[in-house]
């Protein structure tokens, strides 16, 4: 699917590369001077499923991703996830969500990583965050996946009912 594990040293100086970024590999095991990254930039998303992230703890979505990977294994046919926590929306797996409900843009107020994408549609008041419970799902016309990669204005729309 056009995934692979991406494999950074925390200080690239202080393990003697450069300042540029560590060698890929996707066979290395990651230590405790890496991190292991998801990378699968622009993979279409046409369908959600929402599922239960229980206790989930996850402020830094690319530290100990396994939880999150277990999690991603229940979509089913689904292209992506929607964590529900406490009973509102949170995120997907690899980005934050916005919804609109055809006047104007919203973001879970909850999220379990706050996202430099959606801080900044935030901080530029074009979206507002707001709980948003499965149950209110039918008062938005669809939403959007958004993060450094994914910019909202290219992203396709993704209708309610292709939420299950």
């Amino acid at each position: 699917h056009g995934q692979f594990s991406l494999l950074l040293a925390a200080n690239p100086r202080a393990a003697g590369a450069s300042s540029a970024a560590a060698p890929l590999s996707s066979s290395a095991a990651p230590g405790p001077n890496r991190t292991t990254f998801r990378v699968d930039p622009r993979k279409v998303i046409r369908t959600l499923k929402m599922v239960d992230a229980g206790a989930l703890d996850y402020h830094l979505k690319y530290a100990f991703r396994g939880a999150l990977e277990a999690l991603l294994e229940l979509r089913g046919e689904a292209d992506e996830i929607i964590l529900v926590k406490n009973g509102v929306i949170t995120d997907p797996s690899m980005s934050n969500l916005i919804f609109s409900d055809g006047k104007a843009w919203f973001t879970p107020a909850s999220p379990l990583l706050q996202g430099t994408c959606r801080a900044r549609l935030l901080a530029e008041g074009k979206i507002a965050g707001r709980d948003i419970r499965p149950a209110d799902l039918g008062n938005y016309a669809g939403c959007k996946l958004i993060n450094a990669m994914r910019c909202p204005e290219e992203e396709p729309l993704i209708p309610i009912p292709a939420i299950s």
